[in-house]
Order: C-alpha cells, then structure tokens, then sequence
C-alpha cells in the first residue's frame, strides 16, 4: 500500500473547510436577514393595519358629522343649542302679548341655572334652563289659551309652562276691551344646551 501524498489534497481539503465556513457564515447571515426580514415586514403590517383602523374612524367621523352636523345647526339657529336669546324670548313674549291683545304683561327673567333631565347625557352639551316668571292680566281666561299659543307658533326653541295660576282680579266682570278680569301668574322654562363653561 502506497503512503498518501497529503501535499497534493492539502489544498484541496483546505478549499473544502473554507467554502463550508463561507458557506455557514452566508447561511447563518441568510437567516439573520431572514429573520430581520420577517420583523420588517410585521412592523410593516401592524402599521398599515394602524393607519388602516385610523381611515376608518375618520370616514366614521365624517360619515357622523354629515348626518349631525344639519340638525346641530338647525338647534343652533332655534337657540336650543348655544347662548340664551333673552331678547328674542322678550320680543317673542311682546308679540304674543300684542297679537292676543292682553290689557297688561310683566315678566322677569331668572339667571340659567342646571336643567335636571331625569337621565344622564354623556356628551360635552348639557341642558340649562332659565325661568321666565309671567304677570299677565286677561279680559277672560281664553287669553292665556291664547297666548300660550301664540308663544309655541312663534318661539323655535325650546319651552315649557312649568304653572300657571288664575285669580280674579275683581269682584265683578267687566266686558270691555282692556279690562283685567283674571290675572295669571305663570312660570315658563326655557330649555337650552351649552357646554358647563359656557353657561353664563
């Protein structure tokens, strides 16, 4: 049996461990990037699911606001939603007042005060009423009929006769155009909503 000549594969074997080492460094960097790879793209993903969920719930928004926004607006211009129309409320009392053709009207306005609802409202409105206490004098009790009438044609927001009380002014009844038969005294609430800081 002939001895090996181990010059000759020497350079051979020493070829062989080094592509295997370049081959497991070019493996073992695959994987790495692989794994980096895999990372990025799972980032990549939870971000555009992210972004995703944010378009969504800004079309959700839009899609609220054209539905409220209309109404909303409409409760702003009646003066439910917003600042107190105290003048409009007098010119609304006035005309009424005038167009039944009571002999006589006093009213005072009460400061906004918390409305109490009975239920609970999440949002950033909340309900404020303000009293409006009425004197009227009446030729005959279809006055007030009359004038409460007239306030619900003529008043967009929103109001409600919390009493009325009815006395008569005399001993005796007198028909004529203004003359006090009956006084009434009544107390209407307007109801209004505005943000707690906004309420003065």
């Amino acid at each position: 049996m002939r001895a090996i000549d181990w010059p000759a594969p020497r350079g051979s074997i020493v070829l062989l461990v080094l592509a295997l080492a370049t081959g497991a460094v070019a493996a073992g960097g695959a994987i790495r990037f692989h794994d980096e790879a895999v990372r990025g793209y799972e980032r990549q993903k939870a971000r555009f699911a992210s972004t995703r969920a944010r378009y969504r719930a800004i079309d959700d928004q839009r899609r609220l606001i054209e539905t409220w926004l209309p109404p909303f607006r409409a409760l702003q211009a009646a003066g439910v939603i917003g600042e107190e129309r105290r003048l409009a409320w007098i010119e609304t009392l006035r005309a009424s007042a005038a167009r039944v053709g009571l002999p006589s009207l006093r009213y005072r306005i009460e400061r906004r005060a918390a409305y109490e609802a009975g239920f609970v409202f999440d949002g950033v409105w909340r309900p404020f009423a303000t009293v409006v206490r009425l004197e009227a004098g009446l030729l005959h009790e279809g006055d007030l009929v009359r004038l409460i009438r007239e306030l619900t044609a003529r008043d967009t927001g929103l109001h409600r006769i919390e009493r009325c009380d009815v006395r008569r002014a005399g001993p005796g009844f007198v028909m004529r155009p203004g003359a006090v038969n009956l006084s009434a005294e009544c107390d209407l609430r307007w109801i209004t909503f505005a943000r707690p800081e906004e309420r003065t």
